[in-house]
C-alpha cells in the first residue's frame, strides 16, 4: 500500500512540473520542433546520456519520495514563508526550461546552447536543495 502512495506522490510532482515546463516550451519553439524530432530520431550518444540521466532522476525521486511528499504538501497549502519559498523554487525550476531561452532571446545576449543549459540547471538548484533538505528532515523525524 505504501508503494502506491509513493508512486502517486512522485507522479503528481512530475505531472505538475511537466505541465508547467513543456506546453509553454513546445508552443514557444513550435517552428523548430520538426528539426528536434528529426535529431532525436537518429541514434546519438547524447540521446543515450539524456535517457540515462532521466532514468537516474526518476529513480532519485522515488528514493526521495518522503521529501517529494513533503514538497507536495508545501505546494498544496502554502501557509508560511518557507512554503512560499518551496513553491517559488518549484515554479522557478519548472518554468526555467522556457523562460531562460526566452529571456536570452529577448535581451539578445550571445549565449551558446551549453551556456543556456547551464543557466537552466542553475535554476533547478534551489528546488533540488529544498527537496534534499525536506527528504532529510522527513527521514530524521520518522519513527523508523
Amino acid at each position: 500500500m505504501a508503494d502506491t502512495g509513493r508512486y502517486q506522490t512522485v507522479l503528481t510532482f512530475l505531472i505538475v512540473y511537466v505541465l508547467l515546463a513543456w506546453p509553454p516550451f513546445l508552443y514557444l519553439n513550435r517552428e523548430v520542433l520538426g528539426e528536434v524530432v528529426e535529431t532525436l530520431s537518429t541514434v546519438d550518444p547524447l540521446v543515450a546520456v539524456w535517457m540515462v540521466s532521466a532514468t537516474a532522476i526518476l529513480a532519485g525521486l522515488f528514493r526521495a519520495s518522503e521529501g517529494v511528499k513533503r514538497y507536495n504538501q508545501f505546494l498544496a497549502a502554502p501557509k508560511n514563508v518557507v512554503a512560499v519559498l518551496v513553491g517559488l523554487s518549484f515554479l522557478l525550476a519548472a518554468t526555467s526550461w522556457w523562460a531562460v531561452p526566452e529571456a536570452v532571446f529577448y535581451v539578445e545576449v550571445d549565449v551558446t546552447l551549453s551556456q543556456a543549459l547551464v543557466l537552466i540547471l542553475l535554476c533547478q538548484a534551489p528546488m533540488l536543495v529544498l527537496l534534499s533538505l525536506l527528504t532529510v528532515l522527513e527521514r530524521a523525524i520518522s519513527p523508523e
